[in-house]
């Protein structure tokens, strides 16, 4: 059980979250086979029916095609870290793991308060010069706050040594960011 961090340890987390956010916040085109194929195993973790999947080179495009208001939730991806979460908790003294799991969203609050809105939300705008339907941003809010989440498992999987057995959630959760975001 992990009882107490060390000051070198801690000073490793900004440098997680920046390689979490490098990833999300990539535009880079996607590899599609790839990207189907991770959807397909998200869902499928999720307990969802996969859906059908439509590949568009811009945000304007998706939505001229699909059109808006969006009856279908979005697959939020804290239903697949969530059972990670639990397991690398039940590893930390309880109130460790409440000031680490604060502290880390302290830092992400503390970051996104220094910017005017989400930084996912940003990157699109810039780079299709667009404002984005509710429907839209409000599912790319709620990806954006598990960039924090995704940073600070990480941190504790490869820096701390916790451990899991929810292998394929941790492995879909960490191709959805580096490769379908």
């Amino acid at each position: 059980m992990t009882i107490e961090l060390t000051p070198e340890q801690l000073s490793l987390l900004p440098s997680y979250r920046s390689r979490w956010q490098q990833s999300a916040l990539s535009l880079d085109p996607l590899h599609r086979p790839t990207v189907a194929e991770t959807l397909n195993t998200a869902y499928r973790l999720s307990g969802y029916p996969s859906p059908a999947l439509f590949f568009f080179d811009t945000p304007h495009q998706a939505i001229e095609h699909l059109g808006f208001p969006t009856i279908r939730e979005p697959l939020v991806l804290a239903m697949l870290a969530s059972p990670v979460i639990k397991q690398v908790q039940a590893q930390f003294a309880p109130l460790l793991w409440t000031q680490f799991w604060r502290r880390g969203g302290h830092l992400y609050a503390v970051e996104m308060n220094r910017m005017v809105s989400d930084p996912l939300v940003e990157t699109v705008r810039e780079r299709f010069g667009m404002s984005l339907p509710d429907p839209i941003e409000r599912a790319v809010e709620a990806q954006s706050s598990m960039i924090s989440d995704g940073a600070l498992l990480d941190f504790c999987i490869t820096v701390l040594g916790c451990t899991h057995t929810m292998t394929e959630h941790w492995q879909t959760v960490t191709a959805l960011v580096q490769q379908c975001f």
